[in-house]
């Protein structure tokens, strides 16, 4: 008898702590602030549109004059897109490359329809985006093997590229005019500019590279008086890049494919005809011999423990959100027809060349993803505390049959509702719409693991908003 009577001795108690747990939960989502808020990045910045409208600076000077392997002068300068009236002292960075063939079309250039387009949403978001030229090749070159004077460009490009993170390191350095945070930095592009930014990444060491590659790196080296593989050694000036961007990208050796402390993002179309999604002629001409997209690589970089994220496209578009692919003759016979904007932001232009829905879904998943590298969790607590919060009455709680049902309040009757889930850290674990059938909402929890949890619900017509916290048992 005394076993048994120890049992049910302490068994009210564990009861009591549940209870008082299940309450300290819910006091902490509802009346928590200092704590909370020092999770979350300014809100919803830097993952929603929460800004109105940008700034748009021209033609920043970030580097020395330089020539490229043909003998003209390049002046290498960014443009930079930023929310306007922004007071935050310190922004997270993305660097966006334009793409264009390494060949020198202005239309293609830094102020690409692309790039454009994404920094400029970007920016609205409250990153920092700067959006660089460098060392391009002129036309009037193309008269030699393309596979020598592409990598050589590739190798010359890296290195205009490094004196970007070199001129903003200095800046922040000194007084941080740019309002920039180090620590948040992002580096991508598109088509050459994802490959300039896939390569600068993963080469490590100059003794890794095929014969051929170590060939145009000693060139590169001897033409810019400064050794690349010195820049190998101190890459990027120190600063460390948070997440790679890539949009239509090419690897020229799977060799170089290692784990990196950077995590990836790829964009591609399944049938892009310039940079093949898995492995093939790069342009479509064979005298660049077979490159490799990442449909060949990116499941080796995650097998690797590397964190990878790919949003992959049925289509043929170059890069994927085109309606049009920029590198074809197809978009500049469309120039004489239409007014190009500076900075590529009007909404007519955006519809005109772009698919709206493959963009709009790419843009949020970048933001998505760098977001969750940089720490951030959604603005759920502030947003509740602002205006009345509906206690909602869920059961069964804890949760044992996998489903999970919420009784409505009388306010609630739009029949759509908006369904997030958290675990106790405050990570957004689930984000559904569901329909209403008798004034409840069943919430399937089969996936769940068993823990504690909140929820937070709103009347998609009224923005009515509900919580309540539960939890999962098996």
């Amino acid at each position: 008898m005394k076993p048994t009577q120890g049992r049910n001795h302490i068994l009210p108690y564990a009861f009591l702590y549940t209870g008082l747990f299940k309450l300290f939960i819910l006091l902490f989502w509802h009346f928590s602030g200092t704590v909370l808020q020092a999770q979350i990045c300014t809100g919803d910045r830097y993952l929603k549109r929460v800004f109105n409208d940008i700034q748009f600076t021209n033609g920043i000077q970030y580097g020395d004059l330089k020539k490229n392997a043909f003998g003209r002068d390049f002046r290498l300068d960014t443009d930079m897109y930023e929310p306007l009236n922004d007071t935050l002292s310190e922004r997270a960075v993305i660097i966006m490359i334009h793409g264009g063939g390494h060949i020198d079309i202005p239309i293609l250039t830094r102020k690409s329809p692309d790039v454009g387009a994404l920094a400029a949403d970007l920016a609205r978001r409250g990153y920092v985006v700067f959006s660089p030229t460098y060392r391009l090749i002129d036309l009037r070159a193309l008269n030699g093997p393309l596979d020598s004077i592409y990598t050589n460009q590739l190798f010359h490009s890296i290195l205009d590229l490094n004196d970007l993170f070199c001129y903003l390191r200095d800046s922040y350095e000194n007084g941080n005019p740019l309002k920039i945070d180090l620590n948040k930095v992002f580096m991508g592009g598109v088509s050459s500019g994802a490959i300039i930014t896939t390569h600068s990444i993963l080469m490590t060491d100059t003794t890794e590279l095929r014969d051929k590659e170590k060939l145009y790196a000693r060139q590169v080296s001897a033409f810019d008086n400064f050794e690349f593989q010195d820049f190998l050694q101190d890459k990027f000036c120190g600063i460390n890049v948070l997440g790679a961007l890539c949009f239509s990208t090419t690897l020229i050796d799977t060799t170089l494919i290692k784990p990196t402390t950077t995590a990836w993002y790829f964009n591609h179309s399944t049938e892009d005809p310039l940079t093949p999604y898995n492995e093939g002629f790069f342009t479509g001409t064979q005298s660049f011999g077979i490159t490799y997209g990442p449909g060949v690589y990116a499941a080796k970089l995650k097998a690797q423990g590397t964190t990878v994220k790919t949003d992959i496209f049925d289509n043929d578009k170059h890069p994927s959100f085109m309606k049009i692919s920029l590198d074809l003759p197809g978009f500049l016979s469309l120039v004489p027809d239409i007014r190009i904007p500076e900075s590529f932001t009007e909404e007519g232009f955006k519809n005109l060349i772009f698919n709206r829905e493959v963009l709009d879904s790419s843009l949020n998943s970048v933001s998505r993803f760098c977001y969750e590298l940089m720490g951030c969790r959604e603005s759920f607590p502030t947003s509740v505390r602002a205006q009345k919060v509906h206690l909602l009455k869920v059961y069964p709680n804890p949760v044992t049959n996998g489903v999970l049902s919420v009784e409505l309040p009388i306010d609630f009757s739009s029949g759509r509702y908006r369904v997030s889930i958290f675990d106790v850290s405050g990570k957004r674990l689930d984000h559904v719409v569901y329909h209403a059938v008798d004034s409840k909402v069943a919430i399937e929890m089969a996936r769940m693991s068993a823990g504690f949890y909140f929820l937070e619900l709103t009347d998609i017509t009224s923005g009515e908003v509900g919580s309540a916290a539960f939890q999962v048992q098996f």
